[in-house]
């Protein structure tokens, strides 16, 4: 799950949480992190995505699903993040956009 914002100090930032199913079949979800961007293009969050995950030792190819909100550079059809981490793993699952509450 990935979420971008600018704070009130007018700074881009970024947060990812990951979600995974243990041995056991339990599910986890961890906040990783909250990141700062010097942008919201979809290829400075997509090198950030891999970056962290590069730093995690986790590998794209094991993701299977994906959440973002309705923004188009999230969840784009054409271009937006989630069209570039299913070009990069084609197992992920369309994604969830969540709802602005």
């Amino acid at each position: 799950m990935v979420d971008e914002t600018t704070d009130l100090s007018n700074t881009e930032q970024m947060v990812l949480c990951l979600r995974h199913v243990d041995d056991d079949l339990n599910v986890h979800e961890e906040l990783i992190g909250l990141y700062s961007l010097e942008s919201t293009s979809v290829d400075n969050i997509m090198l950030t995505i891999q970056d962290i995950l590069l730093r995690l030792n986790l590998s794209i190819n094991n993701c299977r699903g994906q959440c973002y909100d309705g923004a188009s550079n999230m969840s784009g059809i054409r271009s937006g993040v989630a069209t570039k981490v299913s070009s990069l793993e084609p197992r992920v699952s369309i994604p969830i956009v969540m709802g602005m509450h």
